[in-house]
């Protein structure tokens, strides 16, 4: 499939998928999220697949919505063609990501703003340059988080945190996301790609089995209660050969008892 606003390259078990509007600082509009949409559906149906990778081109990863699409629409009273195009396609980006089968990395530099900052935090890992920054801009503006940004940002770093960032807009640092939580590691500038790779190559020896399992129990034990999501790891465990054995087990176990018998 072709694309107009992002850039996709599947290679050796990689999907690397790229926002390229970097004139307006890869700002998200109507048919840029509609792409990232398709992107992560095509991804999500390929089994050669296995870890995806979610970054900006130019300058930053992603100054959030083009406020000149959504200043537009409003001012000319179009609110329904707003909601339709922006607040219906961010929530379904969120859901593809959460609803993806294989880890999904956003490796962010320079600015991840409002709409981009939430895609970065969508996102399983987060690894960040030194330089990035992070801010929700909703207040500023006079808008209300509509991708349920305020219950995912408070389920990953606490509600005074999430208060704080919600209610000031400020500017938090790379640093700062790490020690909230938010952020998975924080690398030099110039080595985020580096620092990338490396994640990669841990995530690609791992069981895929196991970490799409993971993924579906940690992604849907975050947006409910503790009894619930007990349940949902019992249901998950008993579909599975022997309660906890999954599909890759007995071949790596195989590997590891005829390594040792080699030894």
């Amino acid at each position: 499939m072709a694309f107009n606003t992002i850039l996709m390259e599947k290679k050796d078990g990689v999907a690397r998928v790229t926002l390229n509007r970097p004139e307006v600082l890869n700002a998200l509009s109507p048919l840029s999220l509609s792409e990232l949409i398709a992107a992560l559906k095509e991804i999500d149906g390929d089994d050669s697949v296995r870890v995806v990778v979610l970054k900006g081109a130019g300058r930053c990863f992603c100054a959030g919505l083009d406020l000149k699409i959504v200043g537009g629409l409003l001012e000319e009273g179009n609110e329904e063609a707003a909601r339709s195009q922006l607040i219906d396609q961010g929530l379904e980006v969120g859901e593809v990501i959460d609803g993806l089968s294989k880890p999904v990395i956003a490796a962010v530099h320079g600015y991840a703003i409002t709409g981009g900052f939430y895609l970065a935090y969508c996102c399983d890992i987060v690894i960040a340059s030194e330089e990035a920054v992070f801010q929700d801009t909703h207040a500023r503006w006079g808008f209300v988080p509509g991708w349920q940004e305020s219950q995912r940002l408070l389920r990953l770093v606490g509600i005074p945190k999430a208060k704080y960032i919600f209610f000031t807009s400020d500017q938090m640092s790379a640093g700062e996301m790490e020690a909230a939580g938010l952020v998975s590691k924080v690398v030099p500038t110039g080595k985020l790609d580096e620092a990338v790779d490396e994640l990669i190559a841990k995530l690609l020896k791992q069981s895929p089995a196991s970490l799409a399992i993971l993924k579906v129990q940690l992604s849907r034990g975050m947006k409910t209660d503790w009894l619930t999501a007990t349940k949902i790891d019992e249901r998950i465990r008993k579909g599975l050969f022997a309660d906890f054995i999954t599909e890759d087990s007995q071949r790596l176990l195989k590997g590891f008892r005829d390594k040792t018998a080699r030894a």
